[in-house]
């Protein structure tokens, strides 16, 4: 794959420090979780992992401001066609609201790449201080959801047997055809040829066909996928990647909720945390790439914020239904942002506080930074958010450490203070 532009190094006089501490007395650290290969044979694959075994038995590297106070962050989630746009007067406006991270759309989903624009908004923002994080829409593709584990399952024809009677054969034969038509007000004439039927005694062969049903897994997108974000953190000066869409869709008609898949909601949790997993020991491997002033990559992902308990099986929503599981996943990730979008379920500040505080609880002592809207839903995008203080305060009641708005340029333009 071809990427644009250069490598710009940033913290280049903090990195010399960084190594010449480092030769003194820096101890060894240990290398990052090799990626690893899904099972691609049958549904006994998946029925048969130890998916707690799989996903738990190392943990990665995470950024050391996770473990401490995190920065509050105030953020915006960018579409790429604005990336394309900023320049230092908008860049200027968004530090001047306070914007420390803007998350800009890199992969889309239909699966387009926006590596232009990523780089134009590193450009643009970097020199005011803000974050930029590469925005990676995963499991959605032209469209279409994927599945998270790589299962298909299709029908084929398979041939049976073939049949024989006796009855009349239907033969088509041609017969050439004297056609009349009007011009300049003469009557004209020209030959077509027709397709005329006879039929004839014979024996009538008929193939017989029944439905197979094909079923395994093919690691193939989800691998594809990771190179591309690795490569994305090896060539670009992001601070970060962002994953979304990381999930199932939880369509139940489409059979594509997670507590549908083969084995169930354990291997569909499983399929979506070892897929995070990898791209964690991705990411990781371009962080050690060298100590010459590249910042630490941060990974994050947009979650879906359904975090309340089934009364059938004890299971939050997002696990029943997307196979993601706040607890498994903050194990890889340095912050969470739960899309605590109220006006899409028709829901209030109370419910923005609920949400977010049983996602703080889940997510080990990670930082979460709470996903709200800049409209009042997706039937009326663009509505401005009439009260999006509010919003911000009940997050933070919950105990987010900051919030992400979606999005930019569309609806409010308000950035609510943090206090």
């Amino acid at each position: 794959m071809e990427i644009g532009g250069g490598k710009i190094k940033r913290h280049a006089l903090l990195a010399i420090l960084v190594f010449s501490i480092a030769v003194i007395g820096f101890s060894a650290v240990s290398a990052a979780d090799p990626i690893a290969v899904n099972n691609t044979t049958s549904d006994n694959a998946i029925l048969n992992k130890t998916h707690n075994q799989t996903i738990d038995q190392a943990q990665p590297k995470v950024s050391q401001a996770a473990a401490k106070d995190p920065p509050v962050m105030k953020g915006y989630w960018m579409f790429s066609s604005d990336a394309a746009k900023l320049n230092p007067t908008k860049a200027a406006a968004l530090k001047n609201k306070g914007i420390t991270d803007v998350f800009v759309c890199t992969r889309d989903t239909e699966g387009n790449y926006h590596y232009k624009e990523l780089q134009n908004a590193i450009t643009q923002l970097h020199p005011y201080g803000i974050n930029v994080h590469a925005w990676i829409v995963v499991f959605k593709d032209k469209g279409h959801f994927i599945n998270p584990s790589g299962y298909y399952s299709y029908t084929v024809p398979v041939y049976v047997k073939t049949t024989k009677h006796w009855g009349k054969i239907k033969t088509a034969y041609k017969v050439k055809k004297k056609v009349w038509y009007k011009s300049r007000g003469k009557w004209r004439y020209t030959w077509k040829y027709v397709t005329r039927y006879k039929y004839k005694k014979g024996w009538i062969y008929t193939p017989v066909y029944r439905n197979e049903r094909r079923t395994g897994y093919d690691p193939t997108y989800n691998n594809q996928l990771v190179n591309e974000i690795s490569d994305i953190a090896k060539n670009y000066d992001v601070d970060g990647i962002h994953l979304d869409y990381v999930r199932y869709s939880g369509v139940t008609k489409s059979n594509d909720a997670a507590y549908q898949q083969p084995g169930g909601v354990p291997a569909a949790v499983d399929a979506v945390t070892t897929f995070v997993r990898n791209v964690r020991g991705a990411v990781d491997s371009t962080n050690n790439l060298d100590i010459s002033g590249k910042p630490y990559v941060q990974l994050s992902a947009a979650l879906m914020p359904e975090a309340t308990t089934r009364s059938d099986n004890g299971l939050l929503q997002n696990v029943y239904y997307y196979g993601q599981d706040y607890n498994k996943l903050s194990n890889y990730l340095d912050f969470l942002v739960p899309m605590t979008y109220e006006g899409n379920y028709n829901e209030g500040n109370s419910w923005i506080t609920k949400m977010t505080s049983k996602i703080v609880n889940l997510a080990n002592g990670k930082p979460v930074y709470s996903g709200l809207m800049t409209y009042d839903g997706d039937d009326h995008p663009n509505t401005a958010d009439s009260d999006l203080s509010s919003d911000v305060q009940a997050a933070k009641a919950g105990g987010a450490a900051g919030y992400v708005l979606f999005r930019y340029d569309i609806g409010s333009s308000e950035v609510p203070s943090w206090t």
